[in-house]
């Protein structure tokens, strides 16, 4: 414990030049009560609880190694109990060109598994997952909630749809006046981060009338809104526009549907299996994962 309460100061310090050493290992031998094999606490206002460093400049090295053997366990725990401020519980990074700041893994062949899981089910306002930057994934997006006719044992999935570019869309119903016109309001933003504009537009008949009316974009986006006209008056139009996502973001970042692997990732596969090839052909292929040496289980 380092109890002051300025300057650069640490809990615990261990070093070790061993190519198979830890600078710190500890073991909390008991199979019952609150237990830790290393604690480590800092009171001061820029010190570290616990603070490890890899220094080689090659192999497989960890800063920081935790595992836990408990059905229950967590091999990590990161907890900032302010409740004010930028309080963050765990922070990770990397300097590497081809560096990851977060690698997490579920290795179970079966099951509902989580490698990440954010959890902001307190604040609905808040995010459970949110990116600074671009998002992505190798498989589909989805939103998933409990199935509506059997929540206690389904789930209900809708997947998102996908384009070349980044796309924003807007859809509603309007009804045309005594003339066969009416005005379509888009939000006050809308031509602030929208670009491209297309529209679709469909008749709503519900009387199913012998009459087929048709419908048509009489004047384009101006100003926020766009003007519709049938051939007939007082018909409901349900209307949709698509656009290029153009905000500030988008300006300065241009999207790319097509870009190179680079580094490391050159010549590897996100799913070889899906290809016919190995493991080792993965962009994710740890090749040094199975010559680490294990821990033994604390008897």
């Amino acid at each position: 414990m380092a109890s002051a309460n300025s300057g650069f100061t640490y809990g615990v310090q261990g070093w070790a030049n061993s190519p198979t050493g830890r600078g710190i290992y500890g073991v909390a031998a008991s199979f019952t009560g609150v237990s830790y094999g290393v604690d480590g606490q800092s009171f001061s206002s820029s010190g570290t609880g616990v603070h490890g460093e890899a220094f080689a400049p090659n192999g497989f090295t960890f800063g920081g190694d935790f595992a836990t053997n408990s059905p229950d366990g967590r091999g990590v725990r990161g907890n900032a109990t302010a409740t004010t401020g930028l309080a963050v519980g765990g922070r990770f990074a990397t300097a590497s060109t081809a560096g990851i700041g977060v690698w997490a893994t579920s290795n179970a062949s079966s099951g509902t598994t989580y490698a990440v899981l954010g959890d902001n089910s307190v604040n609905g306002s808040g995010w459970g997952l949110y990116a600074l930057g671009h998002s992505g994934a190798s498989g589909v997006k989805a939103f998933r909630i409990d199935h509506p006719d059997d929540p206690e044992n389904k789930y209900l999935l809708h997947y998102s749809s996908e384009s070349p570019m980044p796309q924003n869309f807007y859809v509603g119903n309007v009804v045309t006046d005594s003339k066969g016109y009416a005005w379509v309001e888009l939000p006050d933003y809308f031509s602030e981060i929208n670009a491209n504009f297309k529209y679709q537009l469909t008749v709503v008949d519900d009387a199913d009338s012998s009459a087929f009316v048709q419908a048509k974009v009489s004047k384009k986006i101006r100003d926020g809104r766009f003007q519709v006209r049938t051939s007939a008056p007082n018909t409901e139009i349900s209307w949709r526009v698509d656009a290029d996502r153009n905000d500030l973001y988008v300006r300065n970042r241009p999207p790319k549907d097509v870009m190179d692997k680079e580094g490391r990732e050159k010549g590897t596969y996100q799913h070889p299996e899906f290809y016919g090839f190995k493991p080792e052909r993965g962009m994710s292929y740890e090749p040094e994962r199975a010559k680490r040496p294990i821990k033994p289980k604390a008897k």
